[in-house]
């Protein structure tokens, strides 16, 4: 008899937590099964459900079709038109577009963190390449843009070229905060292999 009530309220947990969701139906027919945080007048914000912990993510209302929430209810976005200025919102597209697709910041990121790894000296190595790497755009071949035709739009390139230099500057930076505790253990090493007779 416990064997049976365990089971079945196992099932019943199991059947309320996969219910326990909202879902939200894109126009462009993508469904994402979310829990929705806020709704404010331009965007719906939400976090995954396979990572409410996780950070907040964004849509526009005017993206959405519909949101089915978890308790059975839907709110249709489908007859929404853009009324937001479509020049600002192609800016905010090539931040977001930079944010997924920007990933060359590696070679900079590496580099410092290798230099300011060498014991001695690294710290003061390492500190002119993190700060020329973070302070210069990223080349325009390295941007990894998704579209050719979508970089044309100053604005849309003036967004994604923005946001990637913050995550180039972000990544350099921390990959130097990084490389600082092998720096002093490769100088600490190196100090007691000198004065070690």
């Amino acid at each position: 008899m416990k064997q049976f009530i365990f089971s079945f309220a196992l099932i019943f947990c199991i059947a309320n937590i996969s219910k326990a969701q909202d879902s939200l139906i894109m126009k462009s027919g993508e469904v994402i099964q979310a829990k929705v945080i806020e709704i404010n007048t331009a965007e719906v914000k939400y976090k995954k459900i396979d990572n409410l912990n996780g950070p907040t993510y964004a849509v526009l209302k005017t993206d959405l079709a519909i949101i089915k929430y978890e308790n059975g209810t839907r709110e249709d976005f489908s007859a929404l038109i853009s009324t937001i200025d479509p020049l600002s919102n192609m800016y905010i597209n090539g931040r977001r577009d930079a944010t997924e697709h920007y990933t060359n910041y590696k070679v900079a990121s590496t580099a410092t963190f290798l230099t300011t790894s060498i014991p001695i000296y690294g710290f003061l190595f390492g500190i002119a390449p993190a700060v020329v790497c973070a302070s210069s755009p990223p080349t325009y071949e390295n941007l990894g843009f998704p579209d050719e035709k979508l970089m044309q739009n100053q604005l849309y390139a003036n967004g994604y070229k923005d946001r990637a230099r913050e995550i180039k500057s972000k990544k350099v930076f921390k990959n130097y905060l990084s490389a600082l505790p092998g720096f002093a253990i490769g100088t600490i090493v190196v100090i007691a292999a000198a004065i070690t007779p």
